[in-house]
């Protein structure tokens, strides 16, 4: 596995000149460098109906799929972003294990935000276990609110899943 790379600096949503990784949308062609670093560990089938996920919503112009490409080509991070009628909505959001802490996951949820508002959506939702209490403070930083908390089977059997919403009036004061 890579390096941990050093994060010089928080950056804008492409990634600041000094960070190790830019944003870029997700391609279909992304799948096996997915396989091998973010989502390693999930099977290639699933990444594969993901970016095709992806792709659709894309097209549609209803969201679209963000990369975290290190400099050396790893991809290190992922998140996609879907209209729905009453909100756009940020899910599967990762962060490799090693690139964790860097500033990645705060650059593809900023980025994220940003197409929403580019998109004309007036609200965003992001989801979060509750147990994963440092993701959770991380949105609630980026300016995230409650909004409700429900109890989803995430893989292990049902445990509560908060869901916040930020109003993107909002959203350029906090980014």
């Amino acid at each position: 596995m890579p390096t941990r790379p050093e994060h010089t600096s928080a950056s804008q949503s492409s990634g600041s000149p000094a960070s190790p990784w830019r944003l870029r949308p997700a391609r279909i062609t992304d799948a096996l460098a997915l396989s091998r670093g973010c989502l390693a560990g999930t099977d290639q089938a699933s990444i594969d109906a993901l970016l095709r996920r992806v792709q659709k919503v894309a097209r549609e112009r209803r969201g679209l799929g963000l990369v975290a490409e290190l400099t050396d080509g790893h991809l290190a991070g992922f998140g996609q972003l879907t209209l729905w009628p009453r909100a756009a909505e940020i899910s599967d959001l990762i962060v490799g294990e090693p690139w964790r802490g860097q500033g990645i996951g705060t650059d593809l949820v900023r980025g994220l935000v940003k197409a929403a508002q580019e998109m004309s959506a007036e609200v965003v939702e992001i989801g979060v276990a509750l147990r994963d209490t440092r993701v959770l403070r991380l949105y609630r930083s980026l300016g995230f609110e409650y909004g409700r908390t429900l109890d989803l089977d995430l893989g292990s059997g049902p445990e509560p899943v908060m869901y916040l919403w930020m109003t993107l009036t909002d959203a350029a004061s906090s980014g």
